[in-house]
């Protein structure tokens, strides 16, 4: 089984080799997207069925060792051998979907890893890598993780328009594209036209509302904007997410605003590129929780990702602009403020971080239902005094 998903690789590179060798010296390719919006599916296929078993006999050695840190003596769950580990359909245990979920993040994570490695083989010293995450923060994936992999990250996000108009979503995307990696990110999809799949939600900008929105993702960090698409499909699913241009592929208002901002950046863009900031605030994030947490939620309408929001959202308002850090990030100390949604699974390594960024001045605003499990989603049961910084403990 594995030989087959090799054999399929093999054939995928041959065909990234050959593209990329055909256009690599042509002044015009200044970079390649080696993807666009990846995600997993989390479909346990025979395939990664397979993949999973493998990981989990590296990680873990012995089926004694899942059944004592998931549990599974409840429920009479007990595996005596790998091979009698059920596939993921239908499991309740929390551990197990846990360790389910890193493992779709990696597959994803490697697979992007995979692409940039033959990528960088060919590319010019002027030329970069890059792949494309929708809008917002993504608890579905590790993009931290894959942005080692990237020269530049690349965000799409996409916003309402007329009175709906909030830059709230694109400065979170933004925000997160920058913190990834320290650096400047780009815009590679965002709106030109009215956007939806079909027909019902068309609303075209008020004048002006383009040129806006360039300005917010350049103050943002972006050094590069550009619109899905230049002009509007006449068939297929996205028939109605409209291009720079319309049906007609004339010059329209859209148009005419398009260029007219692309005049001013080829005045100011040398000042504009390359921005850099230096925030105080930072909102710790953390995949493992938001997951965690789902497979135990606490309301309908209130989870991890809702609570990360509101925070972000309280910031938003005093205009005061965070950077995003990943659970485990060693350098906390070059923030004053640290945001936590509900840490909800965490390694003792990282509560103690925090509880040392607070001895040392650092102040902390911390969720509720934070520092419950550990990253095996094993409940900690006691609280002890560590000074005057409670500690949790297994």
């Amino acid at each position: 089984m594995l030989r087959l998903i090799r054999r399929r690789r093999q054939h995928a590179e041959s065909v990234i080799r050959q593209i990329v060798s055909h256009f690599k010296d042509h002044p015009a390719v200044i970079g390649y997207q080696i993807d666009n919006e990846t995600s997993p599916t989390g479909i346990p296929t025979q395939y990664t069925n397979s993949a999973f078993l493998e990981r989990l006999k590296k990680k873990y050695k012995t089926p004694e060792t899942i059944n004592k840190i998931w549990g599974l003596a409840y429920w009479g769950q007990l595996v005596d051998r790998w091979e009698d580990l059920p596939p993921r359909n239908g499991i309740l245990n929390p551990g197990y979907k846990l360790e389910w979920e890193n493992f779709q993040h990696d597959i994803v994570t490697d697979f992007l890893a995979w692409q940039a490695k033959i990528v960088n083989e060919y590319k010019r010293a002027d030329q970069f890598v890059t792949q494309d995450f929708s809008g917002g923060v993504h608890t579905n994936l590790d993009q931290w993780a894959i942005a080692r992999n990237l020269d530049i990250v690349a965000e799409n996000p996409y916003f309402e328009t007329q009175n709906r108009l909030d830059a709230r979503g694109i400065w979170m995307s933004g925000d997160l594209g920058r913190s990834l990696k320290h650096t400047n990110y780009l815009v590679t999809e965002t709106n030109a036209q009215t956007i939806g799949w079909d027909s019902r939600t068309q609303y075209p900008q008020y004048p002006g509302q383009l040129r806006l929105v360039v300005y917010a993702h350049l103050a943002a960090g972006a050094n590069m904007v550009e619109y899905w698409h230049w002009h509007s499909l006449h068939y297929g699913q996205e028939t109605y997410w409209k291009g720079v241009l319309s049906h007609d592929l004339e010059p329209n208002r859209t148009y005419a605003e398009v260029s007219h901002v692309a005049g001013e950046l080829k005045k100011l863009g040398p000042q504009l590129v390359n921005l850099k900031k230096n925030n105080s605030v930072a909102v710790l994030f953390s995949a493992d929780s938001a997951n965690a947490l789902r497979y135990m939620p606490v309301s309908d309408s209130v989870d991890y990702v809702t609570v990360l929001r509101q925070m972000y959202n309280a910031l938003y308002d005093l205009n005061v602009e965070p950077d995003f850090v990943q659970a485990g990030d060693p350098n906390l100390s070059r923030y004053k403020v640290l945001l936590v949604p509900p840490l909800y699974s965490a390694s003792d390594e990282v509560l103690q971080q925090i509880s040392d960024y607070v001895k040392s001045g650092g102040q902390v605003v911390m969720a509720f239902k934070s520092g419950f499990t550990n990253p095996t989603r094993s409940s900690r049961v006691s609280l002890r005094q560590n000074g005057s910084h409670p500690i949790l403990t297994e």
